[in-house]
């Protein structure tokens, strides 16, 4: 290999580094041209402005789509007009499997701050799997983790107390950062309270409350949107999770 093209693989190696396609490629033992094909089929977005729609319920589903950087929230809007965010995409993760089915998006997407997508088409992804096989499982496993991620909110949304669920989202939001190479003790929330109180399902001084109690226990530290995890088996305890959970969390 030339010097060239070594420092071009390197470039693409290091851009992929942080984001979920990498298990379409780098994991999987394919040889460079193959993932010379890959990148090619990728496309970069402009950057979206904080509030503007990535798509709309109802537009066409042509893509699956990775946050390249920024994070976007996904909601349904009901027939009064009633807002419910359903899930919050972090660097890396991938959304965008509302419109595989029907072929229509049934979700919104919004960018919470400035932020830019990397997309696949669907099409792209069929022709993918045919010409390198190698790549079928990564590709179906990066899907099922967006699935997952949607359980994981059905389970944070299910009988759980005010402070249990902010403490187990915070918990999984630590988590989602880490596992991407990101600082899991420290972050600025994407979301702002009211958004926050909108996708755990309780109201906006509940939400303000809970940091407080979680606060005065030396759990975390609170500035604005800047949360630091002081004490993660504590947030654990107020997440209500049993030692078996706790070890896979």
């Amino acid at each position: 290999m030339s010097e060239k093209s070594h420092s071009a693989f390197e470039n693409l190696v290091r851009r992929c580094s942080h984001c979920s396609l990498r298990h379409l490629c780098l994991p999987a033992g394919v040889q460079r041209d193959e993932l010379s094909q890959l990148e090619q089929r990728v496309m970069k977005s402009a950057p979206v402005e904080p509030g503007r729609f990535l798509f709309h319920a109802g537009e066409e589903s042509r893509s699956v789509y990775v946050v390249r950087f920024g994070s976007f929230k996904s909601l349904h809007v009901s027939a009064s007009g009633e807002e419910q965010i359903v899930g919050v995409h972090l660097p890396g993760e991938v959304f965008g499997l509302d419109g595989i089915a029907t072929q229509k998006h049934a979700l919104d997407a919004v960018a919470l701050e400035k932020s830019g997508v990397c997309s696949i088409s669907f099409d792209q992804i069929d022709a993918i799997m045919k010409e390198l096989p190698n790549l079928q499982h990564q590709i179906m496993s990066m899907m099922s983790r967006e699935l997952g991620e949607q359980q994981s909110h059905q389970v944070l949304m299910g009988r759980r107390s005010a402070v249990e669920r902010v403490a187990m989202f915070l918990l999984r939001y630590s988590e989602r950062l880490e596992l991407r190479g990101f600082v899991g003790e420290s972050f600025a929330l994407a979301l702002s309270r009211q958004d926050l109180a909108n996708y755990l399902g309780l109201k906006i001084e509940t939400v303000s409350r809970t940091f407080g109690k979680l606060r005065d226990q030396k759990l975390i530290e609170v500035d604005r949107r800047l949360i630091v995890i002081l004490d993660f088996d504590g947030l654990r305890n107020a997440a209500g999770l049993e030692d078996d959970e706790a070890a896979c969390f």
